[in-house]
């Protein structure tokens, strides 16, 4: 395709200028319910802003672990919000802690990248193992 450049607003340039990218601070949070069968952990991933408030971030991955171990990803939502079902892992035993972190990577991004942590603690009533409250 080619672009007709008579009268046009503006003309070719070979002249160059610096060009800065300034990192964006990142915010997450994680929050973490259970029930017989599964966790579920939920949080929202936010960005600042210019004018010092923050919005969410749509489209974004969330790594998941629990102790140390991936346990999946999540995809934010609208208004930067997350929410997985995932299994708890057979690594806690009933009525021990376990702790649950969200991590997001602005690797490739202006984003800089963020995490927080949770607490699971996996009831002792249950004993196959599964099942745990958030604190």
């Amino acid at each position: 395709m080619a672009i007709d450049r008579r009268n046009a607003a503006i003309a070719r340039s070979t002249a160059t200028a610096p060009l800065s990218v300034r990192s964006t601070p990142t915010a997450l949070s994680v929050d973490a319910s259970v029930d017989d069968e599964s966790l579920t952990a939920s949080g929202r991933l936010t960005a600042e802003t210019e004018a010092g408030g923050e919005r969410g971030l749509t489209g974004r991955t969330v790594s998941l672990s629990i102790d140390g171990t991936d346990v999946g990803t999540a995809e934010t939502g609208p208004d930067g919000r997350y929410r997985v079902e995932i299994a708890v892992p057979a690594s806690i035993e009933p009525g021990e802690r376990g702790s649950i972190t969200a991590a997001f990577d602005g690797t490739g991004t202006n984003l800089l990248g963020s995490t927080a942590e949770g607490t699971v603690v996996v009831p002792r009533g249950n004993a196959d193992g599964n099942g745990a409250d958030a604190t």
